[in-house]
């Protein structure tokens, strides 16, 4: 065969060997007959009626012989649906396998752009002023997350509005969905902005926010729906806190939401979103007062 050409010879080979195979079976199974009827033609006189009915006879007793086996046949296959999880949707589609995840996915990056604007208040030294007002800096960064969290919410309200005109979600799930999102955003916020204040420069803080991102989107139910994850990675993924805000929006927007698990996930989202928030607020003071 030619070295560039490999596909058609692969054909060609495949097929002579099918062949191959399909001559030995006629052979074994049909060989007496044939040879008969052979040998009928090979003579001058032509197959005669007798020679015929013993030829049909011969074959006929083959194929009775095969009929166990054959007909029906031996082994056959049966195919079966495993019964959908507790709490899943009945059917699935691209949206309640995606949409909570991509949702997810575009409030982290717009929580690390948002956050990313603490470096330009320090570059403009709107930061200082702030830090040498009468009021406690915490104030000026609740007022950024507070706008941020604006800015998500008109996110939330056209994903959502996609939501429901192409992927079937009930408008009375929307508003429960609207407000756990932005929830989990604030949370996300909040991570973001105490990344960029532990870093040195803004490419740092870019950084570093970036390599956090990345994993969480992995892990959380962003790049990959959980259902088609390992057992480890979902058990490691539904904790981290948008992998636990984008479980608990799949069930808001298309299954049976569980209080004992939706509490859960709040208590765990609300203290990352203070912890991160009491961290910015302490390293702001101590890191730009004197920048």
């Amino acid at each position: 065969t030619h070295p560039a050409q490999r596909l058609l010879p692969g054909i060609v080979e495949e097929g002579l060997k099918m062949v191959t195979l399909a001559a030995f079976y006629v052979q074994r199974l049909f060989g007496e007959p044939l040879r008969d009827v052979a040998a009928q033609f090979q003579s001058n006189r032509g197959p005669t009626d007798a020679a015929v009915s013993a030829v049909a006879a011969q074959v006929n007793q083959r194929i009775s012989a095969l009929s166990k086996s054959l007909l029906p046949p031996v082994i056959s296959l049966e195919t079966k649906a495993d019964a959908p999880a507790a709490g899943a949707a009945a059917d699935t589609n691209f949206g309640n396998l995606f949409l909570p995840g991509l949702l997810m996915m575009s409030l982290l990056f717009s929580a690390q752009t948002m956050a990313d604007d603490i470096w330009i208040e320090h570059e403009r030294g709107t930061l200082r002023r702030a830090l040498t007002a009468p009021q406690a800096i915490g104030s000026f960064l609740l007022g950024k997350t507070i706008a941020g969290l604006s800015v998500m919410g008109l996110l939330v309200l056209v994903a959502l509005a996609l939501g429901i005109v192409a992927f079937g979600v009930s408008p009375w799930r929307a508003p429960l969905a609207f407000g756990w999102t932005c929830f989990a955003g604030l949370a996300l916020l909040s991570l973001m902005s105490g990344l960029q204040v532990s870093a040195k420069t803004a490419r740092g803080g870019g950084l570093m926010s970036t390599m956090v991102i990345f994993p969480l989107m992995m892990i959380g139910g962003s790049f990959f729906p959980f259902e088609i994850m390992p057992a480890w990675m979902q058990r490691v993924g539904r904790w981290t806190p948008n992998g636990l805000a984008t479980a608990q929006l799949k069930d808001i927007l298309f299954g049976t939401l569980d209080a004992r698990a939706f509490g859960r996930a709040a208590f765990v989202i609300g203290a990352v979103a203070l912890v991160a928030f009491a961290f910015a607020n302490w390293q702001t003071r101590r890191r730009f007062r004197t920048a």
